[in-house]
This record gives structure tokens, sequence and C-alpha cells, in this order.
């Protein structure tokens, strides 16, 4: 289990048949988890018939307010989603992955408010001033101008943590993958999920994110969330035929605790589970399959999880191109290299991930 030894160089020699064992069991572990603890089938198809009855609602056209947002970006959650009505919808505003602020999309407008711990995460990681707590008001008024012309000044994180530091990675990896193909896109035939128009983090009920020993826990609501859910289509297919659904995991640096061996177990975990979602009974599979984008339910037998961090060339990522199968799962494994310079993020080539 995982009992490779390592090199000078921090690496670490994981041979091909103990990787097979050790990720199946992830994948064999995730499902029992799964099929032992069934409220989340409920719970899924409540959130999936909720956001799709909210769906007209929840829609924001970016566009429309991308101007007077600047820098700033829109996410949103599940919880928001479920919560929206005809007359008020919520959304995060980030600045490189932290929120700073909420939206409110009204029939009568567009409005901006900072919550109290906006306020507090503000002024902690940016200097952000007392005068630029916003209570509700318009995009357009003054007050909530000066607040955007603030972060689009480029405001330089302070007192940060490593979870500040992946959230702006994941950020930028997030701008990199959402541009349309073409020659200034480093990765092509990919794009991230959007909810209803914006980003958003898929949420689990497995925890994975400190596994041990191929071991997922059941973690209900507290589960985790998928950093980045892509559908990705391979050069190979043919026209027609339906993209991958791949889990991507980011990592902001290199450590030995959290090598790519350890940290694509997160991404498998949690790519099992997005086959569980869709294989299950009573998930409303067909409805979250709206919600991705697709127009049936997706073949699910074949997986892609990615874990992506900054390139280093001492890092020897051998599971990279390795498919796992069990049962009906046939899953494909990738690390993903990415060069991190002003704030931008660009793809190292990778012959594995077609």
């Amino acid at each position: 289990m995982y009992n490779g030894r390592k090199k000078s160089t921090g690496s670490i020699i994981y041979k091909y048949e103990e990787r097979q064992m050790d990720y199946t069991r992830i994948i064999r572990n995730t499902i029992d988890l799964l099929d032992k603890n069934e409220e989340w089938r409920e719970r899924y198809s409540n959130y999936a018939k909720e956001i799709l009855e909210n769906k007209n609602n929840n829609v924001i056209h970016g566009s429309m307010y991308k101007k007077a947002l600047g820098r700033l970006i829109v996410y949103s959650t599940v919880s928001r989603m479920k919560s929206a009505t005809s007359r008020t919808r919520t959304y995060g505003l980030r600045y490189e992955g932290q929120e700073v602020a909420e939206i409110l999309v009204r029939n009568n407008g567009c409005y901006i408010r900072t919550n109290e711990n906006n306020n507090k995460t503000n002024e902690k990681y940016y200097g952000c001033p007392e005068s630029l707590r916003l209570s509700t008001c318009l995009i357009s008024d003054e007050s909530a101008q000066k607040f955007v012309s603030f972060f689009n000044d480029d405001p330089r994180r302070k007192n940060c943590g490593k979870k500040n530091e992946e959230h702006k990675h994941e950020s930028a990896l997030l701008s990199e993958l959402e541009k349309p193909s073409g020659a200034t896109k480093s990765l092509k035939d990919i794009q991230p999920i959007l909810l209803c128009g914006a980003r958003f983090q898929m949420p689990t009920p497995i925890s994975a994110s400190k596994m041990r020993a191929g071991n997922p826990k059941y973690a209900s609501q507290s589960g985790g969330g998928i950093d980045v859910l892509c559908r990705r289509r391979n050069k190979t297919e043919k026209p027609g035929e339906q993209s991958h659904l791949t889990v991507i995991e980011v990592k902001d640096s290199y450590t030995d605790a959290e090598s790519p061996e350890k940290a694509i177990m997160q991404a498998i975990a949690y790519a099992t589970f997005i086959h569980r979602l869709f294989t299950a009974k009573d998930t409303n599979a067909e409805v979250w399959a709206n919600l991705f984008g697709y127009s049936r339910i997706p073949d699910v037998s074949k997986l892609k999880a990615v874990i992506a961090m900054p390139h280093e060339s001492r890092i020897k990522a051998y599971f990279d191109g390795d498919e796992i199968s069990y049962g009906d799962i046939k899953m494909t494994l990738h690390y993903l290299p990415y060069e991190f310079n002003n704030d931008k993020v660009r793809f190292v080539s990778n012959k594995s991930l077609l």
C-alpha cells in the first residue's frame, strides 16, 4: 500500500501493480460507502429537482454585468441555486478565488453587498478599508463602483495561507479552461461545467482530502467539493460522441506529504461519486445530466481523474495515463502540470490527456 521508495530527488517509485491495487481499492471503498449510506440519493435527487425548478431564475448572463464587475467573478453554490426565487437570486463575487462580496439579481436591477465575513476577510487579506463595506446597493452606485475599483487595482494578498493560494490557482486555472478553443488556449477540447452560467464546486458526500490507506470517509452534507468538473472530448472520438466527465483536483504546490500519487486519490474518490450519481437509483440522474449540459445521461463508464499541479521537473507522476477498471467503471488517471505566472495559468503539454 503505497510502499514506493523515495529517490534523492523526492520523487517516488510507485510500481504499476501497487498503483492498480491501491487506486482500485479507493473506487471499491467509495462505492461501498455510498451504497451503505443511501441518504445521499434522496438529498441529491432533491437538489436536482429544486435547482431545475429554479433554473430560469438562476441563469445569469455574465456579459450583462462583466463591465460593471471588472475583475470580480460570479460564483454560485448548490445551496444558493436551491434557494433562488423569481424575485431574488444570490451569487458570490470572488477576487482570485476568494469571496469578497455577494451579488443579488432582482427584477428591478443588480445589487451588491458585503456581509460580515466578507468585511473581515477583505480587510485581513487585502487591506480593504471600512469605507468600502457595502450595504445592499445597485452595482451602478458610486459606492459599489469604488469597491469594484479597489479590486480592479489588483491588491496583493497579505496574511495568505495555503488555502488562499489554492483558491488563487484554481481561479486562474478556470479562467484558462473557460477560453474558447483557439490558438491562445493551452489545453484544447475541454470546458468546465457551469451551473446555470456560474462557476461552482460540485459537492460530494465524501471526505477524501486527507485520505489514508485508500479509505475515504462518508461525510454526508459535510463532504468535500470537486475543485473543477469538466466535459472533455477526445480528439480520437467521432463527431456526435459524448464528451467524458473529468474531475480535476488542484494543488498549488508539490510536497512530499501531498505528492501527485497521493493527491490523485482524492480525484479518484470524487470521480467515483460522479459515477454513482448517474448509475444509482433515485438520484434524478436525468436532471443532473441536463444541469451539466447533456441532452441525455452521460456515459460514466469512462471517467477521467486528474491532478493539476505547478510544473516541476523533479515530479514523476507514475500514474499518468493509467487505466483503472472496477465493475463497470473504467477510469483514466492524468497528471496535468501547469505554469503559473503573473496570476495566469498555462498548461504544459501532456500527451496522455487527449
